[in-house]
């Protein structure tokens, strides 16, 4: 095998083979030696014919056949010797036989992108420091006293306040009293503290007893033929099932033994709270830097993406998508009869050419970001120690409660030793890009965050 010509342009590389003569005499006589010990002619048994009958009657179909597998053994060889590493299969064409002298093909391979790393370090990005505040401490303990709260159903003859819970089955009304056919909840939860169903309802049903049916009004914005917006009014009825009062503890150190036994006081519920929101606004914090970082890494890099790669990947995200949307039609049919007081916006775009159209992007974004990640891991040398990956089991059974000796067999080799190494791998270069930017910090609260991330 000579290679004849190699050339490489956007990411593509095409190399000019050859199979000498003498390569091909040497394996067409093999096959014709194995084609002989199944062939049978009159007057032949079987294994028997001549070899140069069999040359003769079968030397298209041998010849065919060799150089076929020929030009499959030798592709590895050719990679080995132009030192190509394709990222996906290659396609060989141009396949010429010249008898007597040579066969020539010519095989295309798509390539990893060639490019240098721009100076990323010298951008500067938006970190945010997360503050948590008194007021979102407090409604982290109002949580949990609801959490705590002592429930006893109402009987028959109590009268329901601000505060309690109903359990009710709700028939919503046309504007003219009747009932809307379909739209009705059965056994839905109402706490009187949250008008649910609409501004001043829950004051209507103050004062409910059980098994009451009563009517209640709220009003329902809409909008015309012509998209302007029009308010009506809407009618519900009530039939109630289930009262529930609810009493609350107090806020005081016999709460806090209740939350947690390392808590002894309110201060310590408190400061563990606030910990606590801390730890995962900081977390929220990190997640966005994260998408900032691996953003700003693709905006400053442009380069091709082999073909394949990103049909394939593309693919990929399109039948995730189908998957989540037959699953999503699938819980939605299932809750249909049961939840019927909502406008249905399920859409089920499963047409190939606008989910293609909408996930190309994604699908760019994600390969560039693993090649860029690559670049990062070998230029920096980034690997994952025998003592990063010992920790990390040491977390997993610090979580799960499960043996160390277990899941250190577990983790040993295979697909779960594969993926521990990548997070671990990706973990590094998520703290090499953050030692490596530059910030303007900005100080956010939880709730901005809660926001952002929707």
């Amino acid at each position: 095998m000579n290679i004849l010509e190699q050339k490489t342009e956007n990411g593509i590389g095409e190399i000019k083979v050859e199979l000498t003569w003498e390569e091909l005499e040497k394996e067409f006589e093999k096959g014709y030696r194995k084609k002989q010990k199944n062939v049978e002619m009159p007057g032949f048994r079987k294994g028997k014919v001549p070899l140069s009958m069999v040359k003769k009657q079968y030397a298209e179909v041998v010849q065919a056949e060799t150089i076929d597998s020929m030009i499959n053994s030798s592709y590895p060889e050719m990679l080995e010797e132009t030192g190509l590493r394709p990222v996906a299969p290659g396609e060989i064409k141009d396949i010429q036989y010249f008898d007597g002298e040579r066969v020539e093909y010519v095989a295309v391979v798509e390539l990893k992108p060639e490019f240098e790393l721009a100076d990323w370090q010298s951008e500067k990005l938006q970190r945010d420091i997360p503050e948590i505040s008194d007021e979102q401490v407090t409604l982290q303990l109002e949580q949990i006293r609801k959490d705590k709260a002592i429930v006893r159903e109402r009987d028959k003859d109590e009268n329901a306040v601000a505060e309690d819970i109903l359990t009710v089955d709700i028939q919503k009304l046309d504007e003219s009293g009747v009932p809307i056919i379909g739209d009705k909840h059965e056994d839905a939860r109402i706490p009187l503290n949250e008008n649910i169903l609409g501004e001043n309802t829950d004051t209507q049903l103050i004062g409910v007893k059980l098994g009451e049916t009563r009517k209640i009004t709220s009003t329902e914005e809409s909008t015309d033929e012509q998209g302007n917006p029009v308010v009506g009014k809407i009618g519900w009825e009530i039939l109630v099932k289930k009262i529930e009062e609810i009493s609350l503890p107090d806020l005081d150190d016999d709460l806090a033994v209740q939350v947690s036994e390392e808590f002894k006081t309110l201060d310590d519920l408190k400061s563990g709270v606030k910990k606590s929101l801390q730890d995962q606004a900081q977390y929220m914090a990190n997640q966005r830097l994260s998408n900032r970082m691996i953003d700003k890494m693709i905006e400053l890099h442009d380069f091709p993406l082999p073909p394949t790669l990103m049909a394939e990947t593309l693919e990929r995200l399109i039948d995730s998508h189908k998957q989540q949307n037959e699953q999503d039609h699938h819980h939605h049919d299932h809750d249909h009869d049961h939840d019927h007081d909502h406008e249905h916006h399920h859409h089920h775009n499963n047409d190939h050419a606008a989910l293609e159209k909408e996930y190309a992007p994604v699908a760019e974004k994600q390969l560039k970001w693993y090649f860029i990640r690559d670049k990062l891991i070998k230029l920096n040398n980034l690997q994952p120690t025998e003592e990063a990956i010992d920790e990390e089991i040491q977390k997993y059974a610090d979580r799960s409660g499960r043996e160390l000796e277990q899941l250190k067999l577990i983790f040993k080799q295979g697909e779960m030793r594969e993926n521990l190494e990548r997070e671990i791998l990706d973990g590094k270069v998520m703290e090499l890009l953050r030692n490596g930017f530059k910030y303007d910090d900005r100080t956010t609260t939880l709730d901005e965050l809660y926001s952002q991330s929707v």
